[in-house]
């Protein structure tokens, strides 16, 4: 396998295992046996990934704003993550809105909300996902039935929207001035 795949398929099986909450993956890149080199290529890789999946996100690319906010969640930039998981989950992202509710739940990145929690995680669970329904019957022990009513009325009234691109940085040429003849 090239060098930079190995790099690439290093940082998604990281970001997968931040995913299923083993975060000390990240505490230390430099394990037992492994030198500043494997760091750098670790790093470089980390970088290589996010040059990557940057115009991706920027372009509206659900799965690509997915991977960012795991990636910024990583590294407890929780707003950040927010902000990249709540565009994919707009979309109709099923894992985004699953990130999504688990920060509403835990209040990171944003004001502790069960029933804004309930409403992404319902509608995670609408598509199929058994776990999701377990984590929104968790959240609903959590909750009061007024509240429970509520997430559910958000999640009926919610509508998916478009991929919006973030705007394109385009440098923009000076106009052109014909002389007249």
């Amino acid at each position: 396998m090239a060098n930079w795949k190995r790099l690439v398929f290093m940082l998604i099986v990281t970001f997968v295992l931040a995913v299923r909450g083993q975060t000390a993956a990240f505490a230390s890149p430099l394990g037992e046996g492994q030198t500043s080199h494997d760091h750098l290529d670790f790093q470089s890789g980390v970088q290589m990934a996010l040059k990557q999946q940057q115009p991706l996100a920027d372009q509206g690319n659900a799965d690509a704003q997915v991977n960012l906010g795991v990636f910024y969640n990583s590294t407890q930039d929780y707003a950040d993550a927010m902000k990249w998981w709540r565009k994919a989950a707009d979309q109709g992202n099923a894992e985004a809105q699953n990130f999504v509710s688990d920060m509403y739940f835990d209040g990171k990145g944003v004001k502790q909300d069960y029933v804004q929690a309930y409403m992404w995680i319902n509608l995670a669970a609408a598509k199929g996902n058994p776990d999701y329904g377990e984590a929104r019957d968790a959240i609903a022990k959590k909750m009061t039935p007024e509240q429970i009513v509520e997430g559910k009325r958000l999640a009926a009234a919610w509508k998916p929207t478009a991929a919006q691109p973030s705007a394109p940085v385009v440098d923009t040429p000076a106009p052109v001035t014909r002389k007249p003849y």
